[in-house]
């Protein structure tokens, strides 16, 4: 454990056997990370202001995931996985973009869309 003033940050750290949990936040310009383990598990999220961005991350044996959010100007991704199987997606802003991917054995599926001025695929 470990707490500051002025500035502030504070830090936490567990363990006990086969497992780990972190948390971490700051101030001012914000940050705040958390991060929990066991054997073959790992859970991420990280968040941070201004301009912002939030980030999670799970993994279990064959199914990470990912996400990601951001502004101004935006964006947000999303992974999946499990055994043979993909999922993507992105959004962005402004002047537009979505594009999705899935994925599975013998198949593939892409979709696109653009704007202003329009395009899909």
């Amino acid at each position: 454990m470990e707490y500051r003033s002025p500035g502030k940050l504070s830090r936490m750290e567990y363990r006990s056997p086969g497992k780990l949990s972190r948390m971490e936040y700051r101030s001012p310009g914000k940050l705040s990370r958390m991060e929990n383990r066991s054997p073959g598990k790992l859970s991420r999220m990280e968040y941070r202001s201004p301009g912002k961005l939030s980030r999670m991350e799970y993994r279990s044996p064959g199914k990470p995931s990912r996400m990601e959010y951001r502004s101004p100007g935006k964006l947000s991704r999303m992974e999946n996985r499990s055994p043979g199987k993909l999922r993507r997606m992105e959004y962005r802003s402004p002047g537009k973009l979505s594009r999705m991917e899935y994925r599975s054995p013998g198949k593939l599926s892409r979709m696109e869309y653009r704007s202003p001025g329009k395009l899909s695929r």
